[in-house]
């Protein structure tokens, strides 16, 4: 008997320590996750693609973009797993400037009209 509440302890003490490693790893991706948001709502319309890459580091995808009136590229930048918005940035190719800047679900600078 006593060998099995040895064993039930010893595996609750690891499903405990599993627990605060996961939550100690979900903290330091939201806090990693929260420096980008905050450096990406420093970009402005009309800046240039290097200011973005010095600010905001490498994007994790690049997507091109062509509506048959502009052509562009996406930069998408690292999110939280639980972001329905990644970091992404939208820049003309003529000009490589900003056109486009969504941080996250609540913050957007749109294209002038």
């Amino acid at each position: 008997m006593k060998g099995r509440h040895a064993v039930l302890y010893g595996v609750l003490g690891l499903g405990l320590v599993g627990v605060v490693v996961l939550e100690v790893a979900m903290s330091l991706g939201k806090s990693e996750y929260a420096k980008l948001v905050e450096a990406c709502k420093q970009i402005q319309i009309g800046a240039a693609e290097d200011h973005v890459r010095q600010t905001m580091g490498a994007p994790i995808n690049t997507v091109p973009f062509d509506d048959g009136k502009r052509k562009s590229k996406i930069l998408i930048f690292p999110s939280s797993a639980l972001a329905s918005t990644p970091p992404q940035i939208e820049i003309d190719l003529e000009t490589h400037k900003v056109v486009e800047v969504i941080c996250d679900d609540g913050y957007r600078l749109a294209r002038p009209k």
